[in-house]
């Protein structure tokens, strides 16, 4: 039991890293605009995150399951049953140092996809900075925090909204990878 409970708590986690990279991309959105105070929990998560990371979670679901990602998935599930059979213990003749690399490295990726996927948000609003920052030196009587924080929101809500389709791109890109690294676990535990 010890080891099926081993063997879903990495393939689980495999799994799940391409979702909290969107999630983490939204949440690191929200902290340049301004708005990561608001926040609000995601059940399916079991934490709280920013309302684009909750945005960018649901929508790579979504996008997960028009893909007929849980078909793949389902799939390599039943893969895992028939290379490594509920009676037998992996045979780890390289080692776990493999295994843990290829986490390791995953778990990476998951900063390099949330930066990637924040980037159109973070640049607008790194932009917007610098013209308000321009702006307060060339006239500081007026109080560019308070008009810049409208401006922010608008504009991080406007380069989502064109790059939703980037978004929608790399979710395919990156779930495939996911579902490699998934069968490449599970040929790796069957040894």
């Amino acid at each position: 039991m010890a080891k099926e409970v081993a063997v879903g708590i990495t393939l689980g986690f495999l799994a799940s890293l391409v979702f909290h990279a969107f999630s983490s991309a939204g949440r690191l959105a929200d902290v340049q605009r301004g708005s990561n105070m608001g926040e609000t929990f995601v059940y399916q998560m079991g934490a709280q995150t920013s309302y684009l990371g909750q945005f960018y979670f649901q929508a790579a679901i979504v996008i997960f399951l028009i893909l007929n990602g849980h078909h793949v998935f389902l799939r390599g599930y039943m893969r895992s049953f028939e290379v490594l059979p509920v009676w037998s213990f992996p045979e780890l003749s390289a080692g776990v140092g493999p295994a843990i690399d290829q986490m390791a490295r995953l778990s990476a990726d998951l900063f390099v996809i949330a930066v990637q996927l924040s980037a159109p948000v973070v640049i607008a609003v790194f932009l917007t900075d610098v013209g308000f920052g321009i702006i307060n030196r060339a006239s500081p009587q007026i109080n560019v925090f308070m008009l810049s924080f409208p401006l922010k929101m608008f504009l991080g809500i406007l380069m989502l909204l064109f790059a939703l389709r980037l978004l929608a791109d790399q979710f395919g890109v990156r779930a495939g990878e996911m579902i490699v690294a998934f069968y490449r676990m599970i040929l790796f535990l069957g040894r």
